[in-house]
Parts: structure tokens; C-alpha cells; sequence
């Protein structure tokens, strides 16, 4: 018998159509990346242990080291890809009933609507 996830694993997976490239920005400001985004699709997938990010064709996958709440709906994830450190932070935006994910001086997309939870 093979069981993939335990009973409190989850998966959620975020969708949108833009992201900001930090990168590109002076600074690394995601504000400024997103008011410029690069217009393709985005599925960011967390699971307990990663986030996998795909940007149109690129697939980015970061393993999770471990995680904190920064507020009650910001989570901040330390995560490695090739042995570089990331910080991914995950915020809830309530009053607009959005999501926002950026991951420190890459990427970051925003107003994402389109999130589902699975067990």
C-alpha cells in the first residue's frame, strides 16, 4: 500500500495570468515589477514540503526548510533551490479576498482570486 499524503497534508494551488519579475526592478520593489507584469500564465503549487512555480514554460522548485506566521494572514516560507536560499512569503489580502506571493528578489504575482485547497 502507498499512501502519498497524510491525513494533514494539503495542496493549494494558485493561479493567475501575470507576474512581476523582482529582478528586473531597481531595488528588487515587487510593487514596481507588478505595475510592469509579464503577461502568461502562472500556477504556484504549495505542498508541505515545496512550491513548485510555473511561469509559462519555467518550472521553478523550491524545497521548504521550515515556515512562521508573520501576521494572521501572512506566512513566510525559508526555502532552497540549487542550494540557494529563498524567502517565498504567502499573504492573505482580506478585505479584497485575494492572495499575493513573492518570492524575495525574483518573482511576485498578486491579486490572485483563482486558489484551491485540496487534502
Amino acid at each position: 500500500m502507498f499512501i502519498a499524503l497524510s491525513a494533514t497534508s494539503q495542496t493549494t494551488t494558485f493561479k493567475t495570468n501575470k507576474w512581476g519579475n523582482t529582478k528586473q526592478t531597481q531595488d528588487h520593489d515587487w510593487a514596481t515589477a507588478l505595475d510592469n507584469p509579464v503577461k502568461e500564465n502562472v500556477t504556484i503549487v504549495e505542498t508541505p514540503t515545496t512550491f513548485k512555480a510555473t511561469f509559462g514554460q519555467k518550472i521553478k522548485v523550491y524545497k521548504i526548510v521550515n515556515s512562521s506566521k508573520m501576521d494572521e494572514d501572512t506566512k513566510v516560507y525559508n526555502t532552497v533551490m540549487n542550494a540557494k536560499p529563498y524567502i517565498i512569503k504567502v499573504m492573505y489580502i482580506s478585505s479584497e479576498k485575494t492572495y499575493a506571493i513573492l518570492c524575495e528578489n525574483e518573482w511576485a504575482v498578486a491579486n490572485v482570486t483563482d486558489a484551491v485547497t485540496a487534502k
